[in-house]
């Protein structure tokens, strides 16, 4: 599979190959034809962008057409992340039908994978289970809460809000918008996606004792889920997906900019996230070790299900009311 879609900077409307260049490769519309691989290598450097525009909109015809549609933030997130891994595993699957032409042979390619699997809760056995129901209801909500996005640090590595803000370079004049989303979060976001996500009491409870009796294998479980989750999750954010080495994470770092993609992406991405602890940037070394430390209950006291609140004893509460 491609690591990831190339996609071009010009619009939508304006993506196409010369006719003169390519007398076989028009505007992306149902007569396009792509007749070899030569054009078809000249058709994707220009037309990732039309075809991922096409899948998204098809994907959501198809979700309509069977009732599992809502004009929500959430679905049209769920929309754009189903059509970029269609059209990741598309580029592949086409190279092996020429002649062909895109749109309809990418229709007929969505058409099938809906009437094969459901794309919207991917059959993976680690989801089956307590822990891998708890991560996928924890980053499925990420992806539209900033409060969720943000208190992944706590979940996934034990990092207070001054780890966060330390780790994310936050300026102090939006530090205390860490603060808020930790807030949110411990007051009612959690136990809302808890909810959503079918998880009990009981449940928790049980999580929290297998953490107690044998932490090492409960992180290394997770470690394990969020190989599989998080870059499936990720790709919500196309602008965002893909990974930088370290040399560009040094240079956002030294000149301070991408503060969005730095939030989202060592959020949703254990691999960065670790690489950029290791490296010792910003003396994060100092005081994070770049290890899973998975966390049940949100951050400062103990929270269940039902709101009911108790202190708790292992760390001091430092969240803005």
């Amino acid at each position: 599979m491609n690591a990831g879609i190339s996609l071009p900077n010009n619009d939508f409307d304006a993506v196409m190959l010369s006719a003169q260049e390519h007398q076989h490769v028009d505007r992306l519309t149902v007569a396009t034809i792509i007749p070899d691989e030569a054009s078809y290598d000249r058709f994707l450097k220009t037309s990732s962008q039309d075809l991922l525009e096409h899948a998204t909109q098809y994907v959501i015809h198809r979700l309509k057409e069977t009732k599992r549609w809502d004009n929500t933030v959430a679905y049209e997130k769920l929309a754009l992340r189903l059509g970029y891994e269609l059209t990741e595993r598309f580029i592949d699957y086409a190279r092996t039908k020429l002649p062909m032409r895109p749109v309809l042979l990418l229709d007929s390619f969505i058409a099938q994978s809906f009437s094969q699997l459901d794309l919207i809760s991917p059959d993976w056995p680690t989801l089956s289970t307590p822990l891998g129901q708890y991560l996928d209801a924890l980053i499925s909500r990420a992806v539209v809460s900033r409060d969720g996005l943000v208190t992944l640090f706590w979940h996934l590595y034990s990092m207070t809000p001054s780890h966060v803000m330390k780790v994310l370079a936050i300026p102090e004049d939006q530090q205390a918008r860490i603060f808020k989303n930790y807030a949110r979060w411990r007051k009612g976001g959690w136990q809302q996606t808890m909810i959503v996500g079918g998880l009990s009491e009981q449940v928790l409870l049980e999580l929290e004792k297998d953490v107690d009796q044998d932490w090492r294998t409960v992180n290394n479980t997770v470690c394990h889920i969020l190989d599989r989750i998080q870059p499936y999750y990720r790709k919500s954010e196309p602008s965002h997906y893909l990974c930088r080495d370290k040399e560009a994470w040094l240079d956002l770092y030294a000149n301070n900019y991408d503060q969005e993609y730095r939030l989202w992406h060592l959020a949703m991405c254990q691999g960065c996230f670790k690489s950029l602890c290791e490296s010792q940037m910003n003396g994060l070394a100092d005081e994070l070790q770049p290890l899973t430390h998975f966390q049940v209950r949100p951050y400062g006291n103990h929270v269940s299900i039902d709101g009911k609140h108790k202190r708790s004893q292992n760390f001091v509460l430092d969240l803005v009311k």
